[in-house]
């Protein structure tokens, strides 16, 4: 199997995917729900092609992720898929050692797609909080982005993990607080903020943490969240792609109800998602991997100390940041861009920044990996 610059593969998935049927196999359930034949085409002009079945484990639906194995010349291979549209695929083969990326925007087959319950980590499950998770499969991509803190962009692999599909919630950080008597946040009592369904505020990195651990779970490393956020798109500026001003509905940034509100607040000129201050998470749309909120909304906490120039030193696989440090990695926008520039620079996806780990404010929530 040749590498990701010695290939280019074009794929078509009929509009329509049909249940075909359920069998058994070596104990195992199978679910066939449909096919997909891959044609690659090599780079050099050569008209030859070669046709590869994909069978992907698990459903595949617009703007999802899932993992499957790959037939390549009678070989069978594992690989992980995401559908970031009706007709715009990302294929990471895996290939002995090798992992290979191909990104597939066009579309004309038929389709054939199996799931094999056994052999894949589960899609979706709920964490001890109540709260939904989503796989991000394991594999390979790029970090980084433009700014001098964000350099060189680098190759990162990461273990496969789940992720809180929204930011915790007040309703969830009450329950996490009766439990333990831990001490109610910043603004708890601020009507503006405490609604069930909004995203917890003025929470510091330590109460965070603390919520994490008693859920069972994890504040995502600066890399997972990067690469969460990212939903499979390669390359990208935003969660939505290259598009500047955000597209309707991206999410809730600073915006024209935000001016209307606090008349100094600095917004993004034309856009309005009808929110002053944080909305109630799983508002706008989500991403390729179904995560909510993900450019706006909240800044989130991570796990990492923040290293400045962490980027030129960073481990190939799962790095967890500095050894020690005394600022701790916030990433994602929110809806207050009031201490940064005029400019799109916090809704970026690579956009590092950082506060002190006792600091909480109104903009500033978290999500949960495990």
């Amino acid at each position: 199997m040749k590498s990701i610059n010695s290939m280019r593969i074009l794929v078509e998935v009929l509009c329509a995917i049909v249940l075909i049927g359920i069998a058994g196999c070596g104990g195992t359930e199978t679910e066939t729900v449909g096919e997909t034949i891959v044609q690659i085409t090599e780079p050099d002009n050569n008209t030859s092609t070669q046709q590869n079945t994909i069978h992907i484990l698990g459903k595949v639906e617009n703007t999802s992720a899932t993992m499957a194995k790959v037939t390549v010349n009678g070989k069978e291979q594992k690989a992980n898929i995401v559908v970031n549209g009706s007709f715009d695929i990302i294929i990471t083969l895996i290939d002995g050692n090798n992992i290979i990326k191909v990104s597939v925007n066009e579309v004309s087959a038929q389709v054939s797609i199996t799931k094999t319950t056994s052999d894949i980590p589960e899609s979706k499950i709920i964490g001890k909080d109540g709260a939904p998770m989503v796989l991000i499969p394991a594999g390979e991509f790029q970090m980084g982005g433009e700014s001098l803190n964000e350099l060189p962009v680098h190759t990162v692999y990461l273990d496969a993990f789940h992720m809180d599909v929204y930011e915790v919630t007040n309703a969830q950080y009450n329950k996490f607080m009766d439990e333990t008597g831990h001490e109610a946040p910043t603004y708890w009592n601020n009507e503006g903020y405490n609604a069930p369904d909004q995203p917890v505020v003025g929470v510091n990195w330590f109460d965070a943490v603390a919520y994490a651990e008693w859920a069972g779970k994890r504040l995502p490393t600066e890399a997972e969240w990067e690469k969460a956020a990212r939903g499979g798109l390669s390359g990208k500026r935003f969660v939505w792609g290259d598009e500047w001003p955000p597209p309707k509905n991206s999410g809730n940034f600073a915006d024209e109800t935000a001016r209307r509100v606090f008349d100094w607040h600095t917004i993004i000129d034309g856009y309005d998602d009808g929110y002053a201050v944080a909305s109630p998470v799983g508002k706008f749309t989500p991403n390729g991997y179904r995560l909510y909120g993900m450019a706006g909304n909240v800044c989130e906490w991570c796990a990492d100390w923040y290293g400045s120039n962490y980027y030129a030193n960073s481990p190939k696989s799962n790095p967890t940041g500095p050894d020690s440090g005394s600022l701790s990695v916030l990433r994602g926008g929110s809806w207050s861009r009031v201490w940064l520039v005029f400019d799109d620079n916090d809704l970026r996806v690579a956009h590092r920044y950082y506060f002190n780990p006792t600091d909480d404010y109104h903009f500033v929530g978290f999500r949960c990996v495990q």
